[in-house]
């Protein structure tokens, strides 16, 4: 995708609507690019315990 973007904007089109026209904003892809490359997910993870198993009622 940012692939995508670079060569639109490459072309002549304004990051804010190549960014647009594949459903993001130009923020979000800033903040995703710092430090030159994309990151990845940085979204913290919780790790919860399985839900009790239920036995059917009879």
């Amino acid at each position: 995708m940012s692939t995508w973007i670079e060569e639109a904007c490459s072309a002549g089109a304004r990051l804010e609507y190549a960014c647009a026209a594949v459903g993001l904003s130009a923020r979000t892809l800033q903040r995703w690019c710092q430090g030159g490359a994309i990151q990845g997910d940085a979204r913290r993870r919780e790790h919860r315990a399985p839900e009790a198993v239920r036995t059917p009622a009879n």
